[in-house]
């Protein structure tokens, strides 16, 4: 099952991840005498997979999953403490994960993140949890210690709920009954509105989990109430939800292909929240480090969405909030994991080049591309795609195999011009910067 968006010829998708290192590239935010300022780390998707989940990493159904979902799935728990660890040398108030906290939603798996996010409660910090698409009811739960994989126990939403209960559920100043949002207030004068757009209700045994994600009538009636209390009591609203709640490129949300990775109805919802005072929401979903603004007449609206861990580059974000002086981000990457002090990043580069070239060449050899194009077309697509996940791109490189590709594809007709379009669109990045920002929380 593929968890990345299909490449259709007549458009290559983003996925971006972006990374920097820990020097920030913004001057941080400094307190007044009437504003607690928190420093903070974001990471989404972290996918991760216990151990005793995969014992058997040479059997043919697990090397089918990775061929058909080239996360870094093998390395997600080296990838999870090599995270812990920066975080634990940083010390932030806060940590915020926006999401697919899983692989596919094992219990196991969900029990042992929640031991792991145990380690940075200990030391003071607030950890705060998000369900994603494959979190709640997955009835894709597996495991891999044979030849053949073998269902695992998921958890339901209450379960979910129980195991990270102190990752924001116990700490709620309110809990919306209808899904699993809830609002904390990690710092004097900020609510963080942690909302559940995901599908986990419609998820059927014997199914797949639902992708896409929407908010139940229910749950937009106690955002909006919730909205109005922060509003009356004087208090300023940050989001963080796993599906986007803007485009992040032109077409994202009208793409078969990759509509599912923004939230049902985002062009309502984004003047709602915005004339509601949420200007900032911290999303996921996409594996892609970018962020997108707009302004509707309630103000603005920035979402900053978080790449994931489990692919390349694997980036987290770290910077600063507060009620008065807003949102400030910059972005790390993971540079070392257990068993490879060096060299990772450009281990999981090759990595990444590799899964996306043979994943771009089938899906292209499906739609009847000749086979004397396809690879070579597919390895531009895939560094298009590497170059985007880097992000801040800088345009459609002038390296003779992508201007070779580029020429040949108009040839080919609409089909092929239509498919050349669209790797500049992945070269072309969209205002706001990717890697850092100041992001206002007012209107």
């Amino acid at each position: 099952m593929r968890h990345f968006p299909v490449l259709p010829v007549t458009a290559l998708l983003a996925l971006a991840l972006a990374g920097c290192d820990w020097s920030p590239a913004n001057t941080p935010l400094a307190p007044s005498p009437a504003d607690s300022v928190a420093s903070l780390v974001v990471a989404s998707d972290l996918h991760y997979f216990s151990p005793s989940l995969m014992t058997d990493t040479a059997s043919a159904d697990f090397k089918t999953y990775l061929l058909s979902d080239r996360k870094m799935i093998v390395q997600s728990p080296a990838l999870l403490h090599s995270f812990l660890d920066s975080v634990r040398a940083r010390r932030p108030r806060v940590v915020l994960i926006t999401g697919d906290l899983t692989k596919d939603g094992e219990k196991q798996s969900h029990q042992e993140m929640a031991d792991s996010l145990g380690t940075l409660r200990k030391l003071g910090i607030q950890v705060y949890v998000i369900p994603g698409n494959h979190d709640v009811k997955n009835p894709r739960s597996q495991g891999y210690s044979g030849n053949t994989a073998t269902l695992v126990p998921n958890v339901t939403d209450a379960e979910f709920a129980s195991i990270y209960h102190d990752c924001g559920f116990d700490q709620a100043i309110a809990r919306d009954t209808a899904s699993l949002s809830y609002v904390v207030e990690p710092v004097p004068g900020v609510w963080l509105f942690a909302m559940d757009p995901t599908r986990w209700k419609d998820n059927v045994v014997g199914g797949t989990e639902n992708v896409g994600g929407r908010f139940l009538p229910g749950t937009l009636t106690w955002i909006k109430a919730q909205l109005a209390s922060a509003k009356a009591k004087g208090k300023t609203p940050v989001g963080a939800m796993h599906h986007g709640i803007l485009e992040h490129f032109t077409g994202q949300a009208s793409d078969p292909q990759s509509q599912d990775y923004v939230v049902a109805g985002y062009d309502t919802l984004g003047p709602m929240f915005a004339a509601g005072g949420l200007h900032v929401v911290f999303t996921g979903h996409f594996h892609a480090n970018d962020i997108a603004s707009k302004t509707f007449a309630g103000g603005a609206l920035t979402d900053i969405e978080t790449g994931s861990l489990v692919t390349s580059p694997s980036p987290f974000r770290f910077g600063s909030f507060s009620a008065n002086r807003g949102v400030a981000v910059n972005t790390s990457r993971i540079r070392e994991i257990a068993g490879m002090a060096t060299g990772f990043q450009t281990w999981s580069n090759t990595f990444l080049l590799d899964g996306m070239t043979q994943l771009i060449q089938s899906v292209l050899l499906d739609q009847g591309v000749p086979s004397i194009y396809a690879p070579m077309i597919a390895a531009v697509g895939a560094k298009a795609y590497a170059a985007h996940y880097a992000g801040d791109e800088r345009g459609v490189p002038t390296d003779v195999q992508t201007q070779t590709v580029m020429s040949t594809l108009a040839g080919f007709g609409a089909a092929g011009v239509g498919l050349a379009a669209s790797i500049t669109t992945l070269y072309t990045d969209l205002a706001p910067a990717d890697s850092a920002g100041s992001f206002s929380l007012l209107r």
